[in-house]
């Protein structure tokens, strides 16, 4: 066998999107993946520090589509899953690293729902990724019993 240092793992001309791309560890894959010739979607909440890491990557000779989205919005998310499909032909990478928050206290009517609006809107999944199968059209069923006893699990309370 070849050694793993011979073996092409080449990215170049791939699209990959990349959420929380405006800043940390989003912004340093964007370098990253620009350097290596990957075609980046760049999607944020942050439009101005979005469009400063776009010219960046756009410096080194990347094809950039950034994007201001709020991946707390299912609508959005398909939006804009659909007008990278479209504008590249296809989606090959992602990276999903964006977060966000909807704060409830444990003990509050509100907890299970925003418990469950993290987890994917219905409680089944998570980002951008399980948006209902926006970025992967193929339904990703062997993690589907898992991720609902997760939220099941996450629901209870420990001291019952």
């Amino acid at each position: 066998m070849a050694r793993l240092s011979k073996l092409s793992r080449s990215i170049a001309g791939s699209v990959a999107i990349i959420t929380g791309a405006a800043s940390g560890m989003g912004r340093a894959t964007a370098h990253l993946f620009a350097d290596e010739g990957a075609r980046l979607a760049l999607i944020d909440i942050n439009t101005g520090a979005l469009e400063v890491v776009a010219g960046e990557v756009r410096s080194v000779g990347a094809e950039v589509l950034p994007l201001t989205v709020d991946l707390s919005d299912r609508a959005a998310v398909e939006a804009a899953i659909a007008q990278v499909g479209a504008h590249f032909g296809g989606i090959d990478i992602l990276v999903n690293n964006a977060g966000f928050a909807l704060l409830a206290e444990i003990d509050s009517d509100a907890y299970p729902h925003s418990l469950g609006h993290l987890a994917g809107g219905d409680g089944n999944g998570a980002g951008l990724g399980d948006s209902r199968g926006a970025a992967a059209p193929a339904p990703v069923t062997a993690s589907e019993d898992r991720k609902r006893r997760l939220h099941r699990s996450a629901r209870r309370d420990p001291l019952q």
